[in-house]
């Protein structure tokens, strides 16, 4: 056993996985090897001289388990005998301080306890550790919201040298202009404004990215340079929501600085988002955070056009409504990309459409609904060049109606399974003569493929795997053809599979016409050099 260790991570919460998810606990193993594991190491807790931090691994969970909560006790039990421990890292996630976690504040050489992830302030975890002051007092952690009330710990932040001239003004002698665009940009980096137009990103303070604040508090130069970028991509909550709302109010110029806003519908006090959309007059995207389209938008498509509307270049919503005004949709004049799902059939009104969504290039519909298509027919849609319909959808004539009115303009098509009628004889690509990609979400079927005069712009499919009778594709009907990509498929590895694989088969036959096929990663299939036994056979 190894004596002098300076950072251990222990973990005592063994167990086994099942392969698929579950929401059931998951199987604690109760073996008599694992318990002299624990005894063993638990013993060796004291006698470590050199231990320094700690990664504790038990969370709130562990109260509801009867075994967890043995095991988290009796660590801490072994935990307050030690001499040298200063750090307790806690890596797991809180959502209430269990009864074992106090006590760790017994260590007598303890200075920090640090919450690795970030705390939700609407469980009351929070309030227990400022209720308790020992543990206030050695406690590191971050709020999942980035409000001013926040506590980002000062250990974040960089430790920098005091400045040998106090009185020095950087870029001094630099006209008032310049010094501007410089440091404007140097702010757009340090307050991560591209980071956070990301969904994926995390809208609250990390150990990686901390809170902006204290940067716009250097000066009233940097406070006037960097509020726009503050007030850039806001964490909209029900929680924060109404404070941005009651900000825009006493200060209306702020609104124009909101270009990006996640929106989590659901969740959100009305009037404090028709509050926040009267004021943003630069709003350029608006979407739902994790791209849920299931929370319809609660307000009507016309008051929401007429607030946000103008400006919009990206739009992702649900709507609940049964018709669609053209005249709300003649006011996205900005409007790029436009993602919807519809609950319910909808019908336009009869109102002049010729400059309605004049600017839209890509166009992803969401859900089995396509009676949306109906009322997008009747439009110019004089840019659009990309489409994007469902895996199932309810009814084909709205998608065929489409496509008459905009196929010819499109260059990117993707699709799901597509019925197709018995009295039409004609396939989906008949209607864009100038696509250049094709993509299936689906099977991907020889059928739709089927052509009777060639298709001289399609030069990439997309698909999950190529159709079983790949070989009875005209090839001659595809000339400009020269890539199938299959998303999620990998080359074999080893021979043996390789001359198993039909699909190394059919690579190499489609080669030989000029096609190369591609795999997941973007490679596509390199024939190997055959013996003559091989080439014989």
């Amino acid at each position: 056993m190894v004596k002098n260790k300076r950072y251990l991570v222990f973990l005592l919460s063994t167990h086994t996985v099942s392969s698929s998810w579950t929401l059931t606990p998951p199987n604690l193993r109760k073996t008599k090897n694992l318990a002299e594991l624990t005894k063993t190491l638990l013993s060796c807790l004291r006698k470590w001289d050199n231990l320094k931090i700690f990664g504790f691994p038990y969370g709130s969970n562990a109260r509801f388990s009867a075994i967890w909560l043995a095991r988290a006790q009796a660590l801490v039990q072994e935990l307050v005998q030690s001499q040298t421990i200063h750090t307790i890292r806690l890596s797991a996630t809180f959502r209430m301080i269990p009864s074992f976690i106090p006590p760790i504040c017994d260590i007598p050489s303890l200075r920090l306890i640090e919450f690795e992830q970030s705390l939700e302030p609407e469980y009351r975890v929070t309030s227990e550790i400022d209720a308790n002051p020992r543990l206030k007092t050695v406690a590191r952690y971050t709020t999942i919201q980035a409000t001013d009330d926040q506590i980002v710990s000062s250990d974040f932040m960089p430790d920098v040298a005091p400045s040998l001239n106090p009185s020095f003004i950087p870029m001094e002698s630099a006209a008032e202009e310049t010094r501007e665009i410089i440091w404007k940009r140097v702010l757009f980096f340090a307050l991560y404004v591209e980071e956070l137009r990301d969904p994926a990103f995390p809208p609250w303070p990390t150990s990686s990215h901390p809170s902006r604040l204290p940067v716009l508090m250097v000066s009233k130069f940097f406070n006037r340079l960097g509020l726009p970028y503050l007030y850039d991509c806001p964490n909209l909550t029900p929680r924060s929501a109404p404070l941005i709302a009651k900000q825009l109010q006493e200060h209306p110029d702020f609104g124009s600085y909101i270009r990006f806003l996640f929106t989590p519908w659901g969740a959100l006090p009305l009037h404090s988002m028709l509050t926040i959309l009267s004021h943003v007059t630069n709003l350029e995207s608006l979407a739902p955070r994790n791209s849920n389209l299931n929370q319809p938008i609660p307000m009507s498509l016309d008051v929401f056009a007429r607030t946000a509307g103008p400006s919009l270049r990206e739009f992702y919503a649900c709507l609940n409504i049964s018709t669609i005004p053209t005249s709300s949709l003649a006011l996205f004049i900005e409007l790029r990309i436009l993602q919807l799902r519809c609950v319910f059939d909808v019908i336009p009104t009869s109102i002049s459409t010729s400059d309605a969504l004049k600017s839209l290039h890509t166009l992803h519909i969401h859900g089995y609904k396509t009676s949306l298509l109906n009322v997008l027919s009747i439009m110019r849609l004089e840019s659009l060049h990309t489409l994007v319909i469902p895996m199932h959808i309810d009814n084909v004539l709205p998608l065929n109606k489409f496509l008459k009115a905009h196929g010819g303009s499109l260059l990117h098509l993707t699709i799901g399974f597509i019925p197709q009628d018995e009295d039409d004889d004609f396939t989906v690509i008949d209607f864009c003569p100038i696509l250049v990609t094709l993509e299936f979400l689906g099977q991907c079927d020889v059928s739709q493929l089927t052509r009777k005069t060639p298709h001289q712009a399609l030069t990439r499919i997309v698909a999950h795997e190529l159709p079983d009778d790949i070989n009875e594709l005209s090839l001659d009907m595809f000339p400009a053809l020269r890539e199938i990509h299959l998303r999620h498929m990998k080359w074999p590895p080893t021979e043996r599979e390789i001359s198993r694989s039909k699909c190394v088969r059919d690579a190499e036959w489609l080669l030989e016409k000029g096609v190369k096929v591609t795999d997941s990663t973007g490679k596509h299939w390199v024939p190997r050099v055959k013996s003559a036994r091989a080439r014989k056979r």
